[in-house]
């Protein structure tokens, strides 16, 4: 019953008052010929959550009404009774949702959170000034669609485009949370941190994880991990389209592949790539970058827990 009363409302077209989505009828129909790249990303990202929600909302009155006894108890609900009393996500949900293997409670405020993200940028003014790439069903179609507004803007090919990785140089959540406290206990000043704004090419990437390795901030190039560290948070990072015919290899950044999940396998898909592989961060390093082949280091868009 908690579940169902903290099941986010369905997104609807209609709240795109501010041009997130082009002109929207009052029927909540849009013009997909007039909309750019990352409006129809949105537009479908938004199409999928609908579609998860609409399947949580109806299996979960379903199961509510069986256990009333107004509805017959079915093999699949009883499965899903189930899989929510032992902590899992039932498969009916897993089914119509993105890739993860996080537990109910967290997999739960995790949609929360995408939804919440999705409804922002729907209801906004303008794009989100950073993305969070884990929150997208389709990481990968957030990234075509980047790339695609690159070549439009500056006439260019998308087959000649490739991403650059800057990683940016700004203070971990903890660290900026003590300064803003010595400052309110007056024992230092303001801190000194701006974020970076925007950028005029490519997007601002947030919400990422290194696993067998950490990125350490003073030095800015990876390090091994601390003791008992399972995963590091990475700062945001700036994802700019380059010409790839340009790029060339350099032996003192690590190619690491990002992954949605930890499993760091999936289905191949006709690219013939896993499709829980999104792409390679090209990542600062002192050291051969085979020592951190040799230690399977990654990054992902999500934790396990």
């Amino acid at each position: 019953h908690r579940l169902a009363e903290e099941l986010p409302a369905e997104l609807l077209r209609t709240e795109a008052l501010y041009g997130s989505l082009g002109t929207v009828s009052p029927e909540g129909k849009v013009d997909i010929g007039s909309l750019s790249s990352l409006q129809l990303v949105l537009l479908h990202e938004l199409d999928r959550f609908n579609g998860l929600l609409t399947t949580i909302g109806r299996t979960l009155s379903n199961l509510q009404l069986a256990i009333e006894g107004s509805l017959l108890m079915s093999a699949d609900l009883e499965m899903m009774l189930s899989s929510m009393l032992r902590g899992e996500v039932p498969q009916a949900w897993a089914r119509a949702a993105y890739p993860s293997l996080k537990p109910l409670a967290s997999w739960y405020t995790d949609l929360r959170a995408r939804v919440g993200f999705i409804r922002r940028w729907l209801a906004g003014t303008s794009p989100p000034e950073r993305f969070m790439l884990p929150y997208f069903f389709l990481p990968q179609g957030f990234l075509t669609g980047v790339l695609q507004m690159h070549a439009r803007k500056h006439k260019t090919p998308i087959d000649f485009l490739s991403f650059s990785f800057t990683l940016l140089d700004e203070p971990t959540v903890d660290a900026l949370s003590s300064s803003v406290a010595a400052e309110r206990t007056a024992t230092a000043g303001p801190p000194d941190f701006t974020p970076m704004p925007p950028p005029e090419n490519g997007v601002l990437v947030e919400g990422l994880y290194l696993v067998g390795a950490r990125y350490n901030r003073t030095v800015r190039t990876l390090s091994p991990p601390r003791p008992k560290q399972m995963v590091d948070p990475l700062p945001a990072v700036h994802f700019e389209p380059i010409d790839a015919t340009s790029r060339v290899h350099d032996e003192a950044s690590y190619e690491c592949p990002l992954y949605k999940t930890s499993a760091r396998a999936g289905v191949l898909s006709t690219t013939g790539a896993s499709t829980n592989f999104v792409i390679a961060l090209t990542l600062p390093t002192e050291v051969p970058p085979t020592r951190w082949v040799r230690m399977g280091v990654a990054a992902l868009c999500a934790t396990d827990d």
